[in-house]
């Protein structure tokens, strides 16, 4: 324990704007090496600093003068209740392994919370226990919904007996879809995808229908906001503009392969639907396209509880997101606490993981 003080001592907490870049580039590597390239490049873009007033950089963790933990944020406004609040989603929180244990990502976090109203966050595991104990607000509202179309071609599943039993069920679960698909969508439901254009944003709005709560927390579709994340995004040329037929229902996604597996984001939905019937229109235009499209998986985050109804009849791998929140102020907490949440992939950084 003296050992562990001691050494939280040494350590030095500032922005990432006052170490050497080559320190943070390091750091990334290590800590993210899956998102590091994105990182690298393109973190003054994703943490907002050059978009967003007020944006602070990310506050990190020096010890002899190495950086060994960070924890950032994508600043937005956030519709709370209809009222506009700011709020930041915090991501890329983590200390280098061989210095945790030592109080340094506490007390980053710590540091942290200190410098804006409202926070947000998924968490993994190990971040979430540490939120907690500071005083944020657990939430089991959020959803991670995926549909696997070749689970054959997954690096896990590549060899060995479990290999062998893909290899053998992966053709009957696409015949199980296509026979799905065929039984539940109205002919005439074609699908159609073309680059996402800017005028595309203009009116967009998170998907309604009835049944909405008026104290439901989103954030905003503003024309800055869709454009800062789709059209300045590094990824642009990736979005595409989905629809189905005659459907009520427009969708953002986005295809990105990674080791030879070919993985279709939802990015967001938006349109005026009246009942639960044309949503089953959408996810089976949208399977259709993805079967098409050669697609390997299928991924979308969704809080929307209606939405979910449906879509969890599509996806059938779910995983409830550890979504939590913090709040300084306590009629923002108190109108956070019972507040119906409408996150998508579009939200904080889902659909830059691999």
């Amino acid at each position: 324990m003296k050992a562990q003080a001691e050494l939280l001592e040494r350590v030095q907490f500032c922005d990432a704007t006052e170490v050497p870049e080559k320190e943070l580039q390091d750091f990334y590597g290590l800590m993210f090496p899956l998102k590091s390239h994105l990182l690298n490049r393109h973190w003054r873009w994703l943490y907002r600093l050059d978009r967003f007033p007020g944006a602070k950089p990310p506050l990190v963790a020096v010890l002899d003068g190495k950086v060994v933990g960070q924890i950032s944020q994508i600043p937005v406004l956030l519709n709370v209740g209809g009222r506009e609040r700011l709020a930041v989603w915090g991501v890329d929180y983590g200390v280098l392994p061989e210095y945790r244990g030592s109080g340094i990502g506490y007390r980053l976090n710590q540091l942290w919370m200190e410098r804006y109203p409202i926070y947000l966050a998924i968490c993994t595991p190990a971040s979430f226990r540490i939120i907690q104990k500071q005083g944020w607000t657990p939430r089991q509202t959020v959803f991670d919904l995926r549909l696997p179309l070749h689970p054959e071609h997954h690096p896990r599943f590549s060899g060995g007996v479990r290999g062998m039993v893909m290899r053998l069920a992966g053709p009957s679960w696409r015949l199980f879809c296509r026979i799905r698909r065929a039984l539940q969508t109205p002919g005439g439901d074609a699908p159609s995808c073309r680059p996402l254009l800017p005028d595309d944003l203009s009116g967009w709005l998170p998907l309604q229908h009835p049944g909405q709560g008026e104290g439901m927390v989103f954030v905003p579709r503003d024309h800055d906001f869709m454009s800062w994340h789709l059209v300045d995004s590094p990824f642009a040329g990736q979005y595409r503009l989905l629809r189905i037929g005659e459907s009520p229902i427009s969708a953002i996604v986005r295809t990105v392969s990674f080791k030879g597996i070919r993985r279709l984001r939802v990015i967001a939905l938006s349109g005026r639907v009246e009942v639960k019937s044309e949503l089953e229109r959408f996810f089976c235009g949208l399977l259709k396209w993805a079967l098409h499209s050669r697609v390997d998986s299928v991924r979308m985050v969704t809080g929307d509880p209606m939405v979910l109804e449906v879509a969890r009849r599509w996806f059938p791998v779910r995983k409830n997101l550890r979504f939590g929140f913090y709040c300084s102020g306590a009629e923002d907490s108190a109108s956070l606490g019972d507040a119906e949440y409408r996150w998508e992939m579009l939200d904080s950084d889902f659909d830059l993981l691999i």
